[in-house]
This record gives C-alpha cells, structure tokens and sequence, in this order.
C-alpha cells in the first residue's frame, strides 16, 4: 500500500474541509435585475432559464428581479428596450436580432447577452466572434 505523502494529507484535508463547512451566507444578499427582450417564441425557454438560476442560488423574490417583455412585432422593440434600460438592469438578455439592436441603441454600458442571432458581425451587433468588444456578448446560430 502506498504511503500518502503531505500534498495527499493536505489535499485530502481540504476537501473534508470545504465538504463539511456550511454554505457560506452574504453579509446583505444583493438582488440582481435582468432585463429581458425576446421574441414571444422563446417564452418556454425562459422557464429552464428561471429554473437554472434557482439552481444557482438567485431567485425571484429573493435576490432575483427578473423583467420580461416578449414582442411579437418588430414595432414594439424599441419602446420595450428603453423601458428596460430606464430601470437600470444589471444584465440585460435578448433573443433574436431585432430585439438585440433594439437594445444596442438604447444603451452603450449595460452589458447585453443575446441568443438565437444568426450572424452578429454581418449585423454589425458585435466586432468579431473571438473579441464582441463594446458591451454585447452572446451565442451564434448561423442557420442557413
């Protein structure tokens, strides 16, 4: 058998360490608010999305504002986005290309998260899809 050496013994210690503590609690739990502009399609993936977060530990209610608005014309975006921005989200998440520009005219700070845009940089939404640059992220679906 072999002998556990003191890296082992200190690994080894941490881990029963780091299991065994409680959860650690914040001092004041923050509430985070996210916007959220996305075609009317894609209202059942914002359940999987609520039920991820609660896995996370941020929930509605508790820690979690979570401001939806689904358009179902291209009309209403640009109101929904200012409304949006005027509260003053932390993040704000969008599905679909012309909610996305509806919000990258509405502010150049609140960092923007978007799904389902099928080619950023041919919008001229973000730079590259190595580097986004300025304050728009998100995921790629080139759907030809």
């Amino acid at each position: 058998m072999r002998r556990l050496s003191r890296r082992d013994v200190a690994v080894l210690g941490l881990a029963v360490l780091l299991l065994s503590a409680p959860p650690v609690k914040a001092e004041s739990e923050r509430s985070f608010r996210i916007g959220l502009l996305g075609a009317a399609t894609v209202a059942e993936g914002i359940d999987a999305f609520v039920d991820q977060m609660r896995r996370l530990g941020y929930e509605e209610g508790r820690n979690l504002v979570l401001d939806r608005h689904l358009v179902e014309t291209v009309e209403r975006n640009a109101a929904l986005a200012a409304e949006l921005v005027a509260r003053n989200p932390d993040v704000l998440l969008s599905s679909g290309a012309n909610q996305v520009e509806a919000l990258k005219r509405a502010t150049a700070s609140i960092p923007i998260v978007f799904a389902w845009v099928s080619d950023p940089v041919g919008l001229r939404l973000v730079e590259s899809l190595a580097r986004p640059g300025g304050n728009i992220t998100g995921i790629a679906n080139f759907n030809p």
